[in-house]
């Protein structure tokens, strides 16, 4: 079968590779389609040669591993599924907290060989846990959106924001439309930033969107009363401006980190922090449950995947879609084996 591996230092390629054999009770799933995560382009960033590449995952059960019987998990061989790629235990100290990415069975599962592939395979954990039967009728570039939406809505669960508050999302790719849906049915009024004038105007229906930071700042405060926003989320952009973006919060609000921000580090102003008991935490992955959470809004139409319109990619024009994730030319790259 055909693959992209990372395991050159000289950088990801397209392979022949066997065909994975599933463990028992695992499965081997047929990729329909794989979209390109920033964590992707993360790892080709930061040159990781062994890095697993994709994980926005639909496809169909080719095959159950062993003697047939799924590790737990209601699919059978012919359904559609998408999957979550990390698997948490649900009994660690920090599954117990609400922090199932940081645990170590979380951080060391995976599915082999990566999304981007024509067949992968998953473990027992993964069907007990994080693959989910889809609709047949549901485009492939609607159900790759899932697993991304999954993160949102966890990110969205923990910001916890009310109807009243106002917030602003900075960078309107794929997250941050998702991000300020999810946070306009929390009921916040969005603002939302970024430098190309045309995902400002994809963000017109959950957000008032800038081109400026100074522009939506002034916004911030104009709406507020001179108070800031309770919330920024940071989808993208360099540490910098995350920094900057502290002097729009109000005295007690909230900086979420929501992207990997480079060039990193910059300087925060601790005291700063401490006077104005402002809050900073980070977020970048789902628990299972947000998965499920994810596929309920996708498939009820409650969130809407419009705006989000995915260009699709064989698996040969790799590098072309990482080009034009990276050079802003596609608001989402599928790739299609």
């Amino acid at each position: 079968m055909k693959a992209i591996l990372y395991n050159d230092p000289a950088g990801p390629a397209l392979r022949e590779v066997p065909v994975p054999t599933p463990a028992a009770g695992g499965a081997l799933i047929a990729v329909e389609a794989c979209g390109l995560c920033g964590t992707d382009l993360l790892k080709l960033r930061e040159k990781k040669p062994g890095s697993v590449l994709g994980h926005e995952v639909v496809g169909r059960v080719r095959e159950l591993g062993g003697d047939g019987t799924p590790g737990g998990a209601a699919v059978r061989v012919g359904d559609r599924v998408i999957l979550g790629h990390h698997v948490p235990c649900g009994r660690c100290h920090y599954c117990l907290r609400d922090s199932p990415s940081m645990c170590a069975q979380f951080k060391s599962t995976n599915v082999s060989p990566g999304g981007f592939a024509q067949f992968l395979s998953v473990s027992p954990l993964h069907l007990a846990r994080t693959v989910f039967k889809i609709p047949d009728d549901l485009p492939a570039a609607s159900a790759c959106h899932i697993e991304p939406l999954a993160c949102c809505v966890r990110n969205a669960r923990r910001l916890g924001l009310k109807a009243g508050d106002r917030a602003a999302v900075v960078g309107l790719g794929s997250i941050g439309l998702l991000t300020a849906q999810l946070l306009r049915l929390d009921g916040a009024e969005i603002l939302g930033l970024d430098l190309d004038a045309s995902r400002v105007k994809a963000a017109a229906p959950w957000a008032e969107g800038f081109s400026s930071a100074e522009d939506l700042r002034q916004k911030a405060l104009a709406l507020t009363a001179g108070r800031g926003l309770d919330a920024v989320v940071i989808t993208a952009g360099p540490a910098a401006l995350s920094v900057q973006s502290l002097s729009w919060l109000r005295h007690g609000g909230t900086l979420n980190i929501f992207a990997a921000p480079h060039p990193s580090p910059a300087p925060v102003d601790f005291a700063d922090l401490y006077h104005r008991e402002l809050r900073v935490f980070s977020s970048y992955s789902a628990a299972p449950e947000d998965l499920r959470r994810a596929l309920e809004l996708v498939v009820s139409g409650t969130v809407k995947l419009d705006a989000l319109a995915a260009k699709p990619y064989p698996l040969e024009s790799f590098a072309q879609a990482v080009d034009d994730a990276l050079n802003r030319r596609v608001m989402k790259a599928l790739l299609v084996p």
